[in-house]
């Protein structure tokens, strides 16, 4: 079997949470993406603040959470504004 390199899981996850018309999956999907710890992880998981399904809004705060180590909340504004500042260093420390 082929290694699945993070980027492509990513891919997969951010399609799933920004596409799909069920709220479990995009559920799944912020979930999914929280465990990559990958910073590319971060920008899906901020637009996900704003699902209309408290569930996505509550998997997506707890992944921008473990990632960042920051915890604004449901706050997408604040997210935001600490990633554009922070997503350079925080990328220089990514896992593999």
């Amino acid at each position: 079997l082929q290694r699945v390199e993070v980027c492509d899981i990513v891919f997969v996850l951010t399609e799933l949470l920004e596409t799909s018309e069920s709220s479990d999956l995009r559920t799944m999907g912020a979930i999914g993406l929280r465990r990559t710890k990958s910073p590319d992880a971060v920008e899906p998981l901020i637009a996900a603040l704003s699902d209309k399904e408290e569930s996505v809004r509550k998997a997506a705060s707890q992944g921008l959470k473990e990632i960042t180590g920051m915890d604004f909340g449901a706050d997408a504004q604040q997210y935001q504004t600490w990633w554009s500042a922070n997503k350079d260093r925080l990328a220089e420390n990514a896992p593999e």
